[in-house]
C-alpha cells in the first residue's frame, strides 16, 4: 500500500520533508531546496531523496548492506554473450492510481532519455544500448531500431552493443525509472507535479 509524502508549502536550504504514514513520520533533510522532480531529465542529487522514495526502477540497491536485487524487475534471463537482458516485471507492481506497471513504461521513459529532443542530463547512461548513441544524436530517425524490445506488458528486452557483466545495475539509478507516457501527453510539463505526479515506488507526492 502506497503512503502519503508531503512537501512543505516553504523550503529552505535545509528543508525538511516529512512521509506521513499513519503515525509513523520519516525525516529527509535535503541540502537545498527540491527544483524539479523529472526524473528522466534534469533532476540532481537534491532530489534524489524524493525521487528514490516515490520510484522504483527494474533492479535497486537495499539497504543496510546496499545488495543490488531485483525491484519492479521479478527475474533477469541474461543470454551466454551478456548482450541480451530481458527482464521480466512483476505482475503485483503498480502505479499510484493503480494501474499495474508495464515494459513500455521503461521502453518510454528510456526512449524519452535519448530523444534528440532531450535535455536529459543522463543519456549517456544508456549509450550501451544497441543503436541508443545512434538515436540520441540523429544518425537514426527510427526509434524501434534502439535495442529496447517490449515483448508483452510483463517482459522487456535489451540489447546492448558489447557484453556488460552488471548491466542491471545501471536500471537501479532514477533516470532509468518509468514513466507514464498518458501522464506526460495530458499535463505537459507539470506531469511531476503535485496532483499529477503518478509514482512507481513506495510513497506517493501528496
Amino acid at each position: 500500500m502506497k503512503q502519503a509524502f508531503k512537501i512543505p508549502a516553504v523550503l529552505i536550504l535545509s528543508a525538511v520533508l516529512s512521509f506521513h504514514a499513519s503515525a509513523k513520520t520519516l525525516n529527509v533533510f535535503l541540502p537545498g531546496p527540491p527544483v524539479n522532480l523529472d526524473w528522466n531529465g534534469l533532476a540532481t542529487m537534491i532530489e534524489a531523496p524524493i525521487i528514490l522514495n516515490l520510484n522504483e526502477g527494474l533492479f535497486a540497491y537495499r539497504f543496510p548492506d546496499q545488495t543490488l536485487a531485483p525491484a519492479i524487475a521479478e527475474s533477469l534471463k541474461k543470454s551466454p554473450d551478456l548482450t541480451e537482458y530481458t527482464f521480466t516485471l512483476r505482475k503485483d507492481a503498480k502505479w499510484s492510481d493503480g494501474r499495474g506497471i508495464r515494459a513500455a513504461d521503461f521502453r518510454d521513459a528510456w526512449l524519452r532519455v535519448l530523444s534528440p529532443q532531450s535535455v536529459s542530463i543522463y543519456t549517456y547512461y544508456l549509450f550501451d544500448i544497441e543503436n541508443a548513441k545512434e538515436y540520441n544524436q540523429k544518425e537514426i530517425t527510427d526509434a524501434s531500431k534502439v535495442g529496447i524490445t517490449v515483448v508483452d506488458d510483463h517482459t522487456l528486452k535489451v540489447k546492448l552493443k558489447r557484453p556488460r557483466p552488471k548491466w542491471e545495475a545501471t536500471t537501479a539509478f532514477w533516470p532509468l525509472f518509468p514513466v507514464r507516457s498518458d501522464q506526460i501527453e495530458r499535463f505537459g510539463t507539470n506531469w511531476w507535479r503535485p496532483g499529477a505526479l503518478l509514482s512507481s515506488g513506495p510513497f506517493m507526492l501528496d
